[in-house]
């Protein structure tokens, strides 16, 4: 049975605003300023040095720098090298060097392909084999273990890839393990076609 849970929250945000929480298949903070729960939800999910993914467009436009500033942990290293389409070499990439920093989880910076990637990568850095060999259609989701890595995603778009699907396109077709902070200003921010049109 899918339940979906709506209510407002008296968690702080950036300006003191409330925060609404969306609970479905994970927790969903939405509030303007909700960025600023980063450090808290990574300490929640005991996250000590997190391998933040990103993209260089992300990274230009000064949001990864906004998210980093809410951090108290140190990161093991940031990944910004992620196409506009994620492939599993991609994902190689960034799982290698998840392992080689020794990072315990993922931050997610960006639109659906960031949150694609990481997702990706909390599979793969913790499971052998092709990632193809996870995917839902292939009856893989019952590979998929508790090894998997933790990650939380700050979405920078109306439409990236949150769990308000079941099955959101990823590498892995398998359900988002992630808590997102949802990010309302930056919607504003884009150009008005693009962010109407991504949701």
């Amino acid at each position: 049975q899918r339940q979906m849970c709506i209510r407002d929250s008296d968690k702080p945000t950036e300006g003191g605003n409330r925060m609404a929480l969306i609970n479905y298949l994970t927790q969903i903070q939405f509030a303007e300023g909700a960025v600023g729960l980063l450090a808290q939800e990574l300490a929640a999910l005991g996250i000590e040095r997190p391998l933040v993914v990103t993209d260089k467009g992300v990274r230009q436009a000064g949001l990864l720098d906004k998210a980093l500033a809410s951090l108290s942990a140190k990161t093991a290293g940031i990944f910004d090298e992620t196409p506009g389409n994620p492939t599993e070499a991609a994902v190689r990439a960034a799982a290698a060097a998840y392992l080689e920093s020794g990072a315990d989880g993922i931050v997610a910076i960006g639109g659906g392909s960031a949150i694609d990637l990481a997702k990706g990568v909390a599979i793969a850095a913790t499971h052998d084999g092709p990632l193809k060999d996870y995917a839902v259609i292939a009856g893989g989701a019952a590979r998929i273990t508790a090894r998997t890595a933790p990650v939380v995603a700050v979405p920078t778009t109306a439409g990236c890839r949150l769990p308000k699907d079941r099955f959101p396109r990823s590498a892995t077709g398998h359900p988002c393990p992630l808590p997102p902070s949802a990010r309302p200003e930056a919607l504003p921010s884009g150009p008005d076609r693009r962010w109407l049109g991504a949701g």
